[in-house]
């Protein structure tokens, strides 16, 4: 099965692009290609980087970073023979995709896995570094909406594009009929304190997106030092990351979301703090009878 599962998942890959633009087959392995051949000659403590990250809370931006330097998309990539594993939960992680990762080269994966205590030892044994990015729940919420808003494939688009601006957002989070199970404020609350509670157990750097932007050279350094490259390249690193950031506005959001190469994008604004504008005293109050626990314990410190 998992060789099946491999197989299944390059030749969807491949497709994808081919459909979308039959030269990014050539682009994307020759980038990958030269990134391997850097990569076999460079000494790491780890071969792959996990980035764990709360949905709408920067992880593209880390995946540019990590994009920037020898490091290939394992689950994108022509590349890599890349399989998710029989797994329990759509954002779980397993043996099977840890795997994935060749040993003597460089690669890193993004996922919105949850809490579950099995995951300390899981990381322990494999000796993964991993990124955790956040943001204040408020914005992800807020984001969230406005995604669901554009995206036509979203489950929920029909029912939220067709109410009203404030009915729309406080459906789109409140305990209804829409999030049966959880509510979304339930969900991403736990998410944040469950991996706040667990996170020193293992090798991690946590980032808030809240830092990219009121001190990006602080953000980019620390990223920098976690996975051991030269402090120099920062100045490298920051153009491309400028590059990158023109490349989104040349498109919309639905091709950025539907975008079938690595390329692939769920940014938005990239605002902090909107919510300080969007909520008013009846979202306010509804957000926080919703909340499973005070604000504050999943806050920034």
């Amino acid at each position: 099965m998992t060789i099946f599962r491999k197989i299944s998942h390059y030749l969807k890959y491949l497709i994808g692009l081919i459909l979308q633009n039959p030269k990014l087959v050539i682009k994307e392995f020759l980038e990958d290609y030269r990134k391997d051949k850097k990569s076999v000659n460079i000494k790491k403590d780890h071969n792959l980087i996990w980035v764990c990250s709360l949905p709408k809370s920067g992880s593209t931006l880390v995946e540019e970073v990590l994009s920037f330097y020898p490091y290939v998309k394992l689950d994108r990539s022509l590349k890599r023979f890349f399989s998710k594993g029989d797994l329990k939960h759509v954002h779980d992680i397993s043996k099977e995709l840890i795997e994935s990762a060749p040993k003597n080269k460089l690669s890193f994966i993004k996922t919105h896995t949850h809490f579950n205590n099995e995951i300390i030892d899981f990381c322990k044994n494999y000796e993964l570094k991993i990124i955790f990015t956040f943001r204040d729940i408020r914005d992800v919420l807020i984001s969230r909406y406005h995604h669901i808003l554009v995206d036509t494939s979203h489950r929920h688009h029909k029912i939220i594009s067709s109410m009203k601006k404030k009915e729309g957002f406080l459906s789109s989070f409140e305990n209804n009929d829409l999030n049966k199970n959880e509510p979304v404020v339930k969900y991403y609350y736990n998410w944040i304190k469950n991996w706040q509670k667990k996170k020193n157990l293992i090798n991690h750097l946590e980032l808030w997106y809240e830092d990219y932007v009121n001190n990006q050279d602080f953000f980019l350094k620390r990223i920098i030092n976690f996975i051991g490259e030269n402090k120099s390249s920062l100045k490298g690193l920051k153009n491309y990351l400028s590059k990158e950031k023109l490349k989104k506005k040349e498109k919309n959001f639905i091709n950025l979301i539907n975008d079938k190469s690595k390329r692939v994008s769920t940014f938005r604004s990239g605002k902090i703090n909107n919510w300080k504008y969007f909520f008013d005293e009846e979202i306010t109050k509804k957000f926080h009878d919703t909340l499973p626990g005070p604000l504050d314990t999943i806050l920034k410190k």
